[in-house]
């Protein structure tokens, strides 16, 4: 039993000494020196672009777009007339395909295709007669719409050929006089 005891006299010494070293004050730097006045901006950054690959699902967008936007307006039954001309009317429907997105780079192009309704109409002292009507017209390489009528089949007299305009703004009336051919003997 010394042994313990000499062991608790010297644990105790130690606990002592440790209490005593901490009642010690404490080691503190110095402050240190000002050499210039302080300064609480930073200097410029430059600019920094983030170049980084998006993923975003289109499709939600897309149906809402065909949602909201009609796929026609206008209409060949409702007649306009030509300001100062009383004759002349025209008439115009536009009918547009469904909506699609191509992505190239960093670009994202959205188109649908503007499709035509072309009306012939013959005007005589009757009023106006419906010849004819072409549906679903596109526009070809050279950015016109195209359409033929037989001249052989049509009676003389004066016509109105409309055609609906890009991107819905009305119409073109084309007003022409189809004449006979004197004939040779």
């Amino acid at each position: 039993m010394p042994m313990s005891s000499l062991r608790r006299r010297i644990a105790g010494a130690l606990l002592v000494g440790a209490a005593a070293a901490c009642r010690r004050d404490k080691v503190a730097p110095p402050m240190p020196d000002v050499v210039s006045t302080w300064v609480d901006t930073l200097p410029p950054i430059p600019t920094s672009y983030l170049d980084v690959p998006v993923r975003y699902d289109l499709a939600p967008a897309m149906h809402w777009l065909e949602a909201e936007v009609p796929a026609s307006f206008g209409s060949l039954d409702e007649r306009h007339e030509v300001p100062a001309k009383k004759r002349v009317h025209y008439a115009y429907a536009a009918i547009r395909g469904p909506f699609r997105i191509t992505v190239s780079g960093r670009t994202a192009t959205l188109q649908a295709d503007v499709r035509y309704r072309v009306k012939l109409v013959r005007q005589d002292e009757a009023g106006a007669t419906s010849v004819g009507e072409l549906v679903g017209l596109v526009p070809g390489d050279d950015g016109y719409v195209h359409s033929y009528a037989d001249a052989a089949r049509l009676k003389t007299g004066r016509y109105v050929l409309s055609v609906e305009t890009v991107g819905g703004k009305g119409s073109e009336a084309f007003p022409f006089t189809l004449r006979a051919e004197p004939q040779r003997p």
